[in-house]
């Protein structure tokens, strides 16, 4: 009996020379459908999607009146039509996303027909042609995160891409430059939330986002609950069946690139790499036919089933932790924070074979000064400021730090006078603070809050450690 085919999310396509759909997989050995699948462990296969179907299900019969033929011939078409439901498409030019030629080149020979005589060079090229970032790291980091985003088995986090900027400052274009070389990078249209969900379960897209604040809320918190739990892998998305008591749980792991006209939400900066773009200029048109990312889109798809096979000359490394360390103690003064380190270390794995880790770690360090930058501009921030000032007059007889709401209301004010440009009379007419939200925002921050007879105070034994533990996320860098 045939093995059943593989789940899709594991199988890649492409388009074959004479306009054709092919498949291409990695037999890795390492799953119950490799186990099964004929072939050798470490093989790299590659077939027009007939003959695919065909190992797997059966070649029709040929034209008989014999009714056990027929309903051979029934179950196979059935098998087939049940398969390209789930796919979604039967020939390339229906794909949801652009289709790579086929991989058959082994990445080293293509790397030594190349100018750069490096897949992550051609990439980091390719970037800096077509994008304007920020600084000359940002390209090399969008290259790495092309080849890690392409083989999503062997890295256990997925921190988006995101761009952030005005108008016309280079954000769609960027997004559109990874959406054309990376694996399955898909254009989100304006599903609901658990088509979403099972989109990413199924295919493990790399979700391309043109514009945040273009979504509809529903469709934005399902992608905030994507970026929350797909950031590392082993977390999974509970939904209700349809027409049923069971449970579905979708497995959300997936890359995603996003651009945003204003800030994004705290937990989607906290767990993405944030390009701040400001300039789109001189740059030539990238159209979706480009000959250039077409090249980089097959060898993107040849790097990925080389490295899943072990054949790459290029492997991942596993000691990942050390490499970024090291990099982060030739910076006097710099580190990262918890996540910021999980990027790293999940970057590096593509990057050390390149010799590119002291990038990603510059780029990743620049990601989370620009992100410290925005926070303070925050109205947390503002009251962490004013919280910091009050706290050496604020001890009281019991030792506890005890700081009224209105104070802290009034020395914002101050702040806001002082270093910001208002006036009172502005104040008075728009209260920017709103003094009925500074007691849930100050809960929100984690201090404790209660009522006494003056009214509501910051009352919290623990404030010290609690404003250290938030310096790194408000106090501006030196």
């Amino acid at each position: 009996m045939a093995p059943p085919p593989h789940p899709l999310r594991y199988l890649d396509f492409y388009r074959c020379d004479d306009g054709r759909l092919g498949v291409a997989w990695a037999h890795t050995g390492d799953s119950y459908m490799e186990a099964v699948t004929p072939g050798e462990i470490g093989s790299i296969n590659l077939l027009p999607i007939d003959e695919y179907l065909d190992d797997h299900f059966g070649k029709p019969p040929t034209y008989s009146t014999d009714p056990k033929v027929k309903s051979y011939s029934r179950r196979i078409d059935h098998d087939r039509d049940a398969f390209f439901d789930g796919l979604g498409f039967v020939r390339p030019e229906q794909a949801p996303w652009i289709l790579p030629s086929e991989p058959s080149k082994p990445l080293k020979e293509w790397e030594a027909s190349t100018e750069t005589g490096s897949l992550l060079h051609e990439l980091t090229r390719y970037f800096n042609t077509f994008v304007r970032f920020p600084s000359g790291v940002f390209a090399e980091t969008c290259a790495v995160w092309t080849l890690a985003s392409a083989i999503p088995e062997r890295v256990t986090y997925a921190p988006p891409l995101a761009y952030v900027g005005p108008p016309r400052s280079g954000k769609s274009r960027a997004v559109r430059a990874l959406r054309l070389v990376c694996r399955r990078g898909m254009n989100l249209g304006a599903p609901s939330p658990a088509s979403l969900y099972a989109l990413a379960d199924s295919l493990a897209p790399t979700i391309c986002v043109d514009e945040w604040t273009a979504l509809a809320m529903d469709i934005r918190h399902a992608l905030e609950t994507i970026i929350r739990l797909a950031f590392e892998k082993g977390n999974k998305i509970s939904r209700r069946k349809e027409r049923s008591q069971g449970i579905a749980f979708y497995d959300p792991f997936c890359f995603l690139g996003l651009a945003s006209r204003e800030p994004l939400p705290d937990d989607v900066v906290d767990r993405s790499i944030e390009a701040i773009m400001s300039e789109a200029h001189d740059v030539p048109n990238l159209a979706l036919d480009n000959a250039q990312a077409a090249e980089m889109r097959t060898a993107v798809l040849r790097y990925r089933l080389e490295v899943l096979a072990g054949q790459c000359h290029r492997p991942l490394v596993s000691n990942t932790e050390s490499l970024v360390r090291a990099e982060l103690a030739t910076r006097e003064g710099k580190a990262l924070s918890d996540r910021g380190l999980n990027k790293a270390q999940t970057l590096a794995q593509v990057a050390a074979s390149f010799d590119a880790v002291s990038e990603v770690v510059d780029s990743i360090l620049q990601s989370e000064i620009a992100g410290k930058e925005r926070f303070a501009e925050t109205h947390e921030a503002w009251i962490y400021a004013a919280v910091k000032r009050l706290y050496p007059t604020a001890v009281t007889l019991d030792g506890v730090p005890s700081i009224s709401l209105r104070d802290l209301h009034d020395e914002i004010w101050r702040d806001l006078q002082d270093g910001m440009g208002y006036t009172a009379r502005m104040l008075e007419n728009h209260d920017p603070v709103l003094p009925e939200r500074l007691g849930p925002q100050v809960r929100q921050m984690g201090i404790r809050t209660d009522r006494a007879t003056s009214g509501m105070r910051i009352h919290d034994p623990e404030l010290k450690t609690k404003l250290e533990a938030l310096a790194w996320k408000y106090e501006r860098p030196l």
